[in-house]
């Protein structure tokens, strides 16, 4: 504290300051005071009907708090008062010099602006001709335009020379890399029939190998995808040549041609076949499976095709037994007689 009055009694600016005593005179007789209070409200067990009674010891004592922040607070404002009027005064002063110090510190800028200029333009006219016939770019680190980069004369120091040179060398090293992960892409391509632009761009980001890994596995990928299309395709052409054959089966079916005896066509509805094509009157004997006779009465009713009863004689030749009785052919009713009905008896 000595040494910290000794500076301010030579301050330039005249100050002048006397310690300020800050003492609680009656602070043991107020500590035992307080350590009563304290001893006799410590260690308290309350029930529910001491309820009140705590509410008030508690009131008690946020009292007693009240009263010592109060008077902090009022010491502590007096205290820094002095304090607070001597900072106003210095930052009065320090107002008065910041005028001509910003003034200072704008024209300063300009210079130092300018003077990075000069150094660009002297740095783009050492890259020309160390980059000249090359035909590579560097990036421009920051640190290029350094003023402890150059000399007064504007010319780069040896360091900056030596990380210029560096920085090209690598350039022209990653170049030829590169050209020569183009080749080979180039020529895998070529040789499998593929054109390069889209995978030319895969350079930027892996070597010519992982590329052309990727390329094989798209190869495979697609040859899979054919194989599947191939193999879907001719599951689908064995799948119409079987309902083809299932078809012809049924088509092919064995038919007996029975004579007709006085059988009358069939009446032909108006406008349910087209006009320019006869309608031609069959009649047929069909043997097969359950099956095949489903099938055919699916086909028959999916093509329209008109159905009816007719009387058939047992035999389609004269019997042996001509000029006796005829033989009874009711039956042949009963078996026909599905012909009328609107679905099929199978």
């Amino acid at each position: 504290m000595s040494n910290e009055l000794e500076i301010i009694q030579e301050s330039n600016l005249g100050t002048i300051y006397e310690p300020a005593t800050l003492e609680m005179r009656k602070f043991e007789e107020m500590k035992q005071l307080v350590k009563g209070l304290a001893d006799k409200y410590s260690g308290l067990a309350f029930t529910r009907a001491d309820k009140k009674g705590a509410e008030e010891v508690r009131s008690k004592l946020l009292e007693v708090l009240a009263k010592f922040e109060k008077e902090r607070k009022i010491i502590k404002k007096a205290y820094n008062e002095p304090l607070i009027a001597y900072e106003s005064d210095l930052k009065e002063l320090k107002g008065l010099i910041d005028v001509p110090l910003n003034q200072i510190r704008d024209g300063l800028k300009e210079i130092e602006e300018a003077e990075r200029e000069e150094r660009v333009e002297a740095l783009d006219k050492v890259l020309e001709i160390k980059l000249e016939g090359i035909g590579v770019e560097i990036a421009i680190p920051a640190t290029w335009l350094n003023k402890t980069m150059w000399t007064s004369k504007l010319k780069p120091t040896t360091k900056l020379n030596e990380e210029i040179d560096k920085m090209i060398a690598d350039a022209v090293k990653e170049k030829e890399y590169r050209e020569m992960q183009v080749k080979v892409l180039t020529e895998f391509c070529n040789a499998q029939d593929i054109d390069p632009a889209g995978w030319v761009s895969q350079l930027d980001h892996r070597n010519a190998m992982e590329v052309i890994d990727l390329i094989n596995m798209d190869k495979e990928r697609k040859a899979r995808i054919a194989a599947e299309q191939e193999k879907r395709a001719a599951e689908h052409e064995a799948m119409l040549a079987k309902k083809a054959e299932e078809l012809a089966a049924v088509e092919e079916a064995e038919f007996v041609e029975v004579p007709k005896f006085g059988l009358v066509d069939p009446p032909v509805e108006e406008n349910t076949l087209p006009e320019l094509e006869p309608i031609v009157t069959t009649l047929i004997r069909v043997s097969g499976t359950m099956a095949q006779m489903i099938s055919l009465k699916n086909f028959i009713s999916a093509n329209g095709i008109k159905t009816e009863a007719v009387d058939i004689p047992l035999y389609a030749e004269e019997p042996a037994h001509v000029g006796l009785e005829e033989p009874e052919l009711g039956y042949m009713e009963d078996d026909f007689d599905w012909a009328y009905a609107d679905e099929l008896p199978f």
